[in-house]
């Protein structure tokens, strides 16, 4: 897992040599801690904080191996190599990424050597995208972050797990219409953090070892993907057993806040 993820983020640096600073790395580990992800964009598409994606940049998971971002080409290329081949086929991203950005060149060079110690960078990490090692500094701030950070990608408000209160939660054995609002005050994707896949990942495996267990943060996830699941079979009526895993959530979430 180190080595190509290093021949990645090296691949960044010869990026950064070339003009190109503003290229900024999200990376964190998959939920069953065996994958190693991360997404390569510019800094424009980067929220505040330095590297929370707001965009959708380029992904590579260390499933992938030595074929970077799914390339077949790419098993003996060094990290110029790669470098050259990412700036032909992704030209408009990476001139997107053109510029100075020496604050964040100079912690990316302090990354590289712990990297070449065996140690990648993981930003996020389990069901609740919680930190990973910090030991290492986090990235400043982009120049220009991004401002896409304000939109609600859901169509609806969101709410933040530490504003959530009872009143938020609609009543007992509502019909799957008055379930949506709720559902979609959360963004179960995390902006890319997470896929369709680890969020059905999370919603079974709460399901499977109890809700009372669960974080708040995993039950929003369930209650989000059931109803995006619900969504995506429009053709027909709600699916009564996902409406209600939903109210099983709700009810959780109640007795959570009832507290």
């Amino acid at each position: 897992m180190v080595r190509p993820g290093g021949r990645l983020l090296a691949m960044v640096h010869e990026l950064h040599k070339a003009g190109y600073q503003r290229l900024r790395v999200c990376a964190g580990m998959s939920l069953d801690g065996k994958k190693w992800r991360c997404r390569v964009l510019p800094a424009s598409q980067v929220k505040a904080d330095g590297w929370s994606p707001a965009g959708d940049g380029h992904q590579y998971s260390s499933n992938q191996g030595k074929q970077f971002f799914g390339w077949t080409d790419t098993e003996s290329d060094d990290a110029r190599t790669l470098a050259r081949k990412f700036i032909e086929r992704f030209h408009a991203m990476v001139k997107n990424a053109a510029g100075a950005d020496w604050a964040y060149a100079g912690w990316f060079t302090d990354l590289l050597g712990r990297v070449e110690n065996g140690e990648l960078p993981v930003f996020y990490q389990g069901f609740d995208l919680a930190p990973g090692t910090r030991e290492a500094p986090l990235p400043p701030p982009p120049i220009y972050p991004s401002r896409r950070e304000t939109t609600t990608p859901t169509g609806y408000p969101l709410i933040p797990n530490t504003a959530l209160t009872r009143e938020h939660s609609p009543l007992r054995r509502a019909d799957y219409e008055k379930l949506c609002p709720f559902c979609l005050s959360f963004n179960g994707y995390a902006g890319g953090l997470r896929s369709i896949e680890d969020c059905n990942y999370i919603a079974e495996s709460i399901e499977a070892k109890g809700l009372s267990s669960a974080s708040i943060e995993s039950l929003r996830v369930a209650a989000f993907i059931h109803q995006r699941t619900i969504k995506w079979q429009d053709w027909r009526l709600p699916d009564e057993r996902l409406v209600q895993r939903i109210l099983d959530v709700m009810e959780e979430l109640r007795r959570r806040l009832d507290r």
